[in-house]
């Protein structure tokens, strides 16, 4: 018998099929009103766009401008490894600025007595420019130091910036009862 020399060649394909994870925007999730964000994705050769321009708008290379306040969605649409298109999404707040409303209260306050402003928006910041005439505390609370005015200043602030309004306070002098009855006596 005569024993048989063969061979059995196998052939082995070997398939390298890459793990694809979907690709994420990069950068900040707000932006101010009149402000620019940059935004990124590691694929290439993608087209930016906005769900609602009114509110964020995307340039060709992923510069967000904040138009309102609100939300809007970004996104990037690619051609993946597979050749398919895939998109990449973002969600955007664009904040407002900060807004302050004129200061209400009485302006005019007598030596050593006290006034109280307000103003409609919470959360701001008094201040006096002048506390030889007029200190205000953190509540709007006006103290007459001397005779005089003072420019009393509300300023609001957010992520956005800050804005502020004013008003004069006039302290009067505090009348003497010897001017009180010099006043009377010459009627």
């Amino acid at each position: 018998m005569t024993a048989l020399n063969s061979k059995i060649i196998f052939a082995l394909t070997i398939l390298f099929i890459p793990f694809f994870t979907q690709a994420q925007i990069t950068g900040n999730t707000s932006v101010c009103i009149e402000s620019i964000t940059s935004l990124a994705d590691a694929n290439t050769h993608g087209i930016w766009n906005s769900s609602d321009n009114g509110i964020a708008t995307v340039d060709a290379s992923g510069n967000v401008a904040g138009e309102a306040a609100g939300v809007a969605t970004i996104s990037y649409t690619y051609t993946n490894e597979s050749f398919a298109l895939q998109t990449d999404v973002l969600s955007i707040t664009v904040n407002p600025k900060p807004g302050v409303s004129s200061i209400s209260g009485n302006n005019t306050v007598s030596l050593a007595a006290t006034t109280t402003l307000s103003n409609s928006l919470t959360g701001g910041a008094w201040s006096s420019n002048d506390n030889t005439i007029a200190t205000v505390d953190a509540f709007g609370v006006v103290k007459g130091i001397s005779a005089g005015n003072a420019t009393i200043a509300y300023t609001v602030t957010n992520g956005c910036g800050s804005a502020y309004t004013t008003t004069e306070v006039y302290v009067t002098p505090l009348l003497t009862s010897g001017s009180v009855i010099a006043s009377q006596s010459a009627q």
